[in-house]
């Protein structure tokens, strides 16, 4: 039996392989970011904007968020 989106499937071709490793990963990511401890962090983005394709991004701002991971929460502000 295989969990994928909360939906138990039987058998090898149940579902697409790459839904099932989509499930996997999601799995895996669940686990290791349940095992975390509560922290606060800031996150600094510089946004850039291209008119044209192959052209040089030009800076429009810079976003700064601070994120909190509090038990199986994430906080943005």
């Amino acid at each position: 039996m295989i969990r994928a989106g909360g939906y138990a499937c039987f058998g090898p071709s149940a579902l697409p392989e790459d839904v099932i490793h989509l499930a996997r990963v999601r799995e895996k990511v669940r686990a290791i970011f349940n095992s975390l401890p509560d922290y606060v962090c800031l996150a600094t983005a510089e946004r850039l904007r291209s008119s044209k394709p192959l052209r040089e991004a030009v800076p429009v701002d810079v976003v700064r968020l601070e994120v909190a991971s509090l038990g199986s929460k994430e906080l943005y502000s």
